[in-house]
């Protein structure tokens, strides 16, 4: 029986690692989505996150401090993907704003935490997802919704063990 907690806990820390393609935009998005820009519609959801040029600038300049450029290609395309078919718009592409993304330019963003949430606040500027808050994002994000589910069974003798890996994008088997 030791040995099958052992597995269960190893099995745990390998699934916990798993990325999900589009992963670092969607931890940098579930913060952002929490301001809203002059240039954005609080009740437009996929126009703040795919094309209004403040929270795109938000988006790809945080993707260019904490994401891969091979994160923020897979991102793209997922992202995209969803501006299309849930928004019926197009993602303003990371290339476009890529010139726009130089060192000064980030270093020139306001730096925002969690405390800096306000529902009646509009923000004038683009601005940068603190490290902290990519962190937290993260654990919330990637971490909460995967769940680990191990169910036994103990027929004449053998234990069979069934993981199922279920997040909010993705659906895995073990």
């Amino acid at each position: 029986m030791k040995l099958i907690f052992t597995l269960v806990a190893l099995c745990c820390n390998i699934l916990s690692t798993l990325a999900y393609k589009g992963e670092c935009l969607d931890i940098i998005n579930t913060p952002l989505y929490s301001f809203l820009f002059k240039d954005g519609d609080a009740d437009d959801y996929w126009g703040n996150l795919c094309v209004h040029n403040l929270s795109v600038h938000s988006m790809w300049a945080a993707a260019k401090v904490y994401c891969s450029l091979d994160e923020i290609r897979e991102g793209e395309e997922v992202i995209g993907d969803w501006c299309t078919e849930y928004g019926n718009v197009t993602l303003t592409p990371y290339d476009r704003v890529l010139p726009d993304l130089t060192n000064e330019y980030i270093a020139s963003l306001r730096v925002v935490n969690y405390k800096d949430i306000d529902a009646n606040k509009i923000w004038n500027n683009s601005v940068l997802i603190s490290k902290s808050f990519f962190a937290l994002s993260e654990k919330t994000t990637v971490s909460m919704p995967l769940t680990l589910f191990a169910t036994t069974r103990i027929d004449l003798g053998a234990v069979d063990l069934e993981f199922r890996v279920e997040h909010a994008s993705t659906s895995r088997v073990y």
